[in-house]
């Protein structure tokens, strides 16, 4: 294939999923202080579905996974995806019946007790979690943001919900925590949020620095396909 037929194919697969992307920006975006669900819900399975086919172009036959983690790793800026999610470790060591990890569940009760706000910028990078715990390595690495934002695509994916108990407005753009009192106990807890605006952004940034890559290498993105879209379903 000739270079600027190569180029002029590498954009047409790129220019498709962009327009994709301001399309559903458009018609899905928050037009509330408080945004409907089911436009959240819908915005962020279509991102969802966008990533997991950019995933696809460059990375192939690899697990879902797998793949869908290192495009968000290697081809967007956000930059606390290797951060641990305090909030989530602890709650899901609470949710258990046996005592995992004693060490890890008293650390993280002492991180957060008497807050009355917490941040992402308070968690901790995975790699000083793990030298502090490196019993419960893979547990830590479990509750990444990376890790939690595939288990996000999870649940939208797969049981058309958001996970927890976040929430968000319409002008969110990065992720976040927003309290909230338990009924019960009426601790204050701290719930992950990752708001629909960051689904785009992602998404765009992906589009870009993906496209960038494939122009470089001369190598056509549809050939993670079966035949470029055709009859065959594989």
């Amino acid at each position: 294939m000739e270079n600027e037929e190569l180029k002029a194919e590498i954009t047409q697969f790129f220019d498709h999923f962009r327009e994709a992307s301001a399309y559903f920006k458009k018609l899905l975006s928050p037009n509330s202080h408080s945004p409907n669900t089911y436009r959240l819900i819908a915005g962020k399975t279509v991102c969802c579905s966008l990533l997991d086919t950019l995933s696809i172009a460059r990375f192939g036959g690899d697990a879902n996974r797998k793949k869908f983690k290192r495009l968000l790793k290697h081809y967007t800026s956000y930059k606390y995806w290797d951060r641990v999610s305090i909030p989530q470790i602890l709650y899901n060591l609470e949710a258990l019946e046996n005592d995992h990890y004693p060490e890890l569940k008293y650390y993280a009760q002492k991180v957060l007790v008497n807050r009355n706000s917490y941040s992402i910028q308070d968690d901790p990078l995975s790699k000083d979690l793990t030298s502090r715990f490196p019993k419960s390595k893979k547990y830590n690495d479990c509750y990444s943001h990376l890790a939690l934002f595939y288990k996000y695509r999870n649940k939208l994916v797969h049981e058309m919900r958001q996970p927890g108990y976040g929430y968000e407005f319409e002008y969110d753009e990065q992720p976040c925590y927003r309290t909230q009192t338990e009924a019960r106990s009426k601790r204050l807890t701290f719930q992950l949020t990752y708001p629909l605006m960051f689904f785009f952004s992602t998404c765009d940034e992906s589009i870009s620095n993906l496209e960038k890559r494939f122009l470089t290498e001369n190598k056509s993105p549809f050939d993670a396909f079966e035949h470029k879209f055709g009859d065959a379903w594989r």
